[in-house]
């Protein structure tokens, strides 16, 4: 899901996704890229305007590294999705900005944004999307049985194939966080010299990540087991870095972009990438 500065929430359905895979959205003025690779089960934001131009951009059913391949319509260029990064044309070595977002279960999504809206079915297509066809698929690429060629460099065994990961890159550096070994927890730490903090919730596995400060204090957090808290004034954070009860209620932290994907795949885009250690 996607959420606005101003508050605005959208839902993009994986199993809508899982057919398409690209929605080239517009809201509220900001123009969105909400790509999403089943085989990587990378859901990623991006935003579509790059040093002036407006991209729009399509499925070239070509796949690298086993990701989806993307182009845009003005210049034909190739995109290759995880990495955000233009391999074939003449943008090539130009990369997308990530914009914040979540990939979580429906009922978190609902939880969170009560008013949200969501990506309807009625897309013009005829498709089965009350079904997913990859809802085993973890396992076979967890074999390193990947259904298409990968290189050495995503065969990194500091974790399996597929687990998920949250990544987050600041000024060049990289860090993921395996989601599934964190469970539900809150990890301080600090990427870049920046001070983040991502919020991992078992269930999913999803997570996101934020700046730990409000009204010019930094802040540390906690999983109690089972809501996030900020150690110095006590008060609750949701999955969406909103306070909702506490002396901060109603205090929003600063989203950072972030990646969720399997970690062959991030660690393909992002070879240089620390793996952040529970």
């Amino acid at each position: 899901g996607y959420e606005s500065a101003s508050g605005g929430a959208w839902a993009y359905p994986l199993k809508i996704l899982n057919f398409h895979e690209i929605v080239n959205d517009d809201l509220d003025g900001v123009p969105i890229l909400v790509s999403y690779c089943p085989l990587c089960r990378s859901g990623i934001v991006y935003d579509r305007r790059l040093d002036g131009m407006l991209l729009t951009f399509g499925n070239t059913s070509a796949l690298f590294e086993s990701d989806l391949v993307m182009f845009d319509r003005e210049t034909n260029s190739f995109w290759w999705q995880t990495a955000g990064e233009a391999i074939v044309g003449t943008l090539t070595g130009n990369r997308l900005r990530t914009l914040p977002a979540i990939t979580s279960t429906w009922s978190q999504w609902k939880e969170l944004h009560p008013r949200t809206l969501i990506l309807s079915r009625d897309t013009g297509f005829s498709r089965p999307y009350e079904r997913d066809p990859f809802s085993d698929y973890a396992d076979s690429v967890n074999s390193k049985r990947f259904p298409f060629p990968v290189s050495e460099a995503s065969q990194d065994d500091r974790l399996s194939p597929a687990d998920e990961v949250l990544g987050v890159v600041i000024d060049g550096e990289s860090v993921a966080y395996p989601l599934r070994l964190l469970g539900s927890a809150a990890i301080n730490d600090t990427v870049a010299g920046t001070r983040v903090v991502v919020f991992s919730i078992a269930d999913g596995p999803s997570g996101s990540a934020f700046r730990p400060e409000s009204g010019g204090s930094q802040l540390t957090f906690r999983f109690d087991g089972r809501s996030f808290l900020d150690k110095e004034t006590g008060s609750e954070w949701n999955l969406s870095g909103q306070a909702v009860s506490g002396p901060l209620k109603g205090e929003k932290l600063e989203p950072l972009p972030s990646r969720y994907t399997f970690w062959f795949a991030y660690v393909a885009a992002f070879p240089d990438t620390e793996l952040f250690a529970p």
